[in-house]
């Protein structure tokens, strides 16, 4: 009937007109390695949609390559990189840093150790990695003499959690890495000797930061 007609393109505008209105309110998009994108950028996306409700939040868990193309081609407005990214007109435009902790079950760890020295790694099963993040750690390693029996590696932080949680061993990785695995029942203890990892959040150097990109850095720093 025509009044059925009505109303379903009443209902046509008011879909139509709030998307409009989101569209006006903003859209802040992130592109993150999947290091940040796995373990802590859900809990910032929901204090994000709580304080800023008319803001779409747009997240890509992606390669450092791929957040490097998406922040030059405009296609996120912030990119999080564990490398400097110094293509072009990209800028950094802070940097969060944080000791890596060691990860284990109470089968390889003690909860109620203050902290792990990196020697005793010498003692347990590794779960070891691949890529970038397995240069830096080989450097630690070697410059402490220690050497691990690494019968497992994998390239993300997330798979090695979940790794050492089924029991294969020890491991280390970032600090939000090792919370996210001390609340699924694992254990994660500070690292000795210090050894740190940093995060670099990149945008273009013309780009206006607007209020929930600043909250998004500001949750990232109280969270390393």
């Amino acid at each position: 009937t025509k009044v059925q007609q009505s109303f379903v393109g009443l209902e046509e505008i008011t879909s139509f007109s709030a998307q409009l209105q989101k569209q006006r309110a903003g859209r802040l998009s992130i592109c993150t390695i999947p290091a940040i994108g796995h373990s802590v950028m859900p809990e910032i996306i929901e204090h994000l949609r709580a304080k800023f409700p008319d803001v779409v939040v747009s997240l890509t868990v992606s390669s450092y390559l791929e957040v490097a193309r998406n922040v030059r081609t405009r296609q996120a407005d912030i990119g999080l990189t564990a490398d400097k990214l110094s293509i072009g007109n990209l800028e950094t435009v802070a940097e969060f840093t944080s000791g890596c902790v060691c990860i284990g079950t109470e089968m390889w760890l003690s909860p109620l150790a203050k902290f792990v020295h990196v020697s005793e790694l010498a003692e347990k099963p590794f779960v070891g990695f691949t890529g970038t993040f397995r240069r830096q750690l080989d450097a630690l390693l070697v410059a402490n003499g220690v050497v691990v029996d690494a019968m497992v590696e994998a390239s993300l932080f997330q798979t090695v959690s979940e790794l050492v949680l089924r029991g294969m061993g020890v491991s280390v990785v970032d600090a939000l890495t090792g919370e996210q695995h001390r609340l699924r029942g694992g254990v994660a203890l500070p690292l000795e000797p210090t050894f740190d990892y940093t995060v670099y959040a990149t945008a273009m150097s013309d780009t206006r930061l607007g209020g929930p990109a600043r909250e998004l850095l500001d949750c990232l720093r109280k969270a390393t």
